[in-house]
């Protein structure tokens, strides 16, 4: 399994940044370069063992899906759907994350390709709604 199927996404990393969420990961985002046609910011992936003080806006917390479970509430599941063939949409299995916090149905949930993006959207929209605090 690759490493970016273990982490979320940057785009998803970012925006838990900007949040406040310790960037105190294992795997970091960290920026590399502009796109001088775009002026895109380009990121690549890393492992970083130096300290992040010095540059914090280099580096963003590639949160792993044991990181993430860490950060969400007890009361939220994750799981992994055994796929449906549908008119049109390609056969795949995607990762199912859910707050369920008083154990009936449940409002928040995300599903996508991957459990840590699948739990980053969980979290950001558990922080988004006030439905929990750092």
């Amino acid at each position: 399994m690759d490493i970016e199927d273990q982490v979320c996404s940057l785009e998803l990393a970012q925006k838990l940044k900007e949040f406040g969420i310790k960037q105190e990961g294992f795997f970091y985002y960290v920026r590399c370069g502009i796109n001088v046609n775009t002026g895109e910011e380009k990121y690549s992936l890393d492992i970083l063992s130096h300290n992040l003080e010095s540059i914090p806006s280099y580096y963003i917390s590639a949160f792993t899906v044991a990181e993430l479970g860490e950060i969400l509430p007890e009361e939220y599941i994750s799981c992994k759907t055994k796929g449906q063939k549908l008119p049109s949409i390609e056969y795949k299995k995607y990762w199912l994350c859910y707050y369920d916090p008083d154990g009936c149905d449940s409002d928040v949930v995300q599903m996508e390709e991957t459990e840590a993006d699948a739990r980053a959207k969980v979290l950001i929209y558990l922080l988004e709604n006030k439905l929990m605090e750092l």
